[in-house]
C-alpha cells in the first residue's frame, strides 16, 4: 500500500531524529556538553515532520475510513501533547543556552519522557495502518493522489527539512567523536 508506505517513510525519518535526539539526552546526562543551537534544530525538526506534512497525512487517511471516536481522540489528544512538550522543551533549551545549569536535568528527564511517548505513538500508529489497510486498499491511489498535493504544497519546507536534518547529523559526528 503506497499511502501506508509514505507514512512510513516519514516515521523512518522521526526515528532517525529521536536517536540524535536520545543520544543527546544521554551525552548530557552524562555530564557532557551538547551544543544548544543541535538540540533546538532537532527539536525545530521534529516539529516540522510531526506538524506539518505527517499530521496533514495522517488526518487524510483517518478521514477515509471508520474508526472508533475513542482512537480518534487518543491520536489528536497525543499530537497536542507533543505540541506542547516541544514548547516546553524549546523552553528549556533557551534556559540551557543562557547557562542555567538547572537546565541540564530537566531537558533531560522531559526528552527522555518526550522520547518515549513518541516513539509509541508512532508504534501504534503503525499498528493502526495494519489494521486499516484492508479498508484502505480501494482509497490507497486516491490517499496518494492527496500525499502528492501535500508534497507539492509543502515541498519547500521538506527539502529544507531534509537538507537541516543532514547537516545535524554531519554535526552531531563531530560532536560526538
Amino acid at each position: 500500500m503506497k499511502s501506508i508506505n509514505y507514512l512510513q517513510s516519514e516515521h523512518d525519518i522521526l526515528y532517525g531524529l529521536l536517536d540524535l535526539l536520545e543520544k543527546s539526552t544521554v551525552k548530557l546526562e552524562n555530564d557532557r556538553d551538547v551544543p544548544p543551537w543541535m538540540l533546538r534544530e532537532n527539536m525545530e525538526l521534529i516539529r516540522l515532520y510531526t506538524n506539518g506534512t505527517h499530521l496533514d497525512r495522517e488526518e487524510t487517511i483517518l478521514s477515509q475510513v471508520d474508526i472508533s471516536a475513542a482512537e480518534r481522540d487518543i491520536i489528536a489528544k497525543d499530537h497536542k501533547k507533543f505540541k506542547k512538550m516541544i514548547r516546553f522543551l524549546l523552553r528549556v533549551i533557551e534556559a540551557y543556552d543562557l547557562g542555567y545549569q538547572g537546565a541540564r536535568g530537566v531537558y533531560v528527564h522531559y526528552s527522555k519522557n518526550f522520547i518515549t511517548m513518541l516513539r509509541e505513538h508512532m508504534k501504534s500508529e503503525e499498528v493502526l495502518w495494519a489494521s486499516l489497510a484492508a479498508k484502505l486498499k480501494k482509497a490507497d491511489s486516491k490517499l496518494v493522489e492527496e500525499f502528492n498535493r501535500i508534497d507539492t504544497s509543502m515541498k519547500r519546507i521538506r527539502e529544507k527539512g531534509l537538507v537541516r536534518m543532514e547537516t545535524l547529523k554531519k554535526e552531531y559526528r563531530k560532536v560526538a567523536a
